[in-house]
């Protein structure tokens, strides 16, 4: 396998993993509203707080590895045209 094709898979699978933290935050979100609603203040809470924290990692921790396995992929590419040229 040529390192483009292993890098748009590396990034395919951080994609993944970004939109599964995200539907997980949303739907702590909702168990949050639920929790509220029916009177447990504090496990409401919590999973507010936890979905909050989820969407932080994925913002700091993750997204950038996705900005860098883009940018590594349109070099390959770049240098790979220039080759061909």
């Amino acid at each position: 396998m040529t390192k483009v094709v292993l890098l748009q898979e590396a990034l395919a699978k951080r994609q993944g993993v970004v939109q599964g933290f995200e539907q997980t935050s949303e739907s702590l979100k909702l168990m949050s509203g639920v929790a509220f609603r029916d009177g447990h203040e504090v496990k409401a809470t919590i999973l507010r707080e936890y979905s909050k924290k989820l969407l932080e990692h994925v913002e700091t921790e993750i997204k950038p590895i996705l900005v860098l396995l883009t940018k590594q992929i349109e070099n390959l590419n770049k240098m790979r045209d220039e080759d061909y040229d």
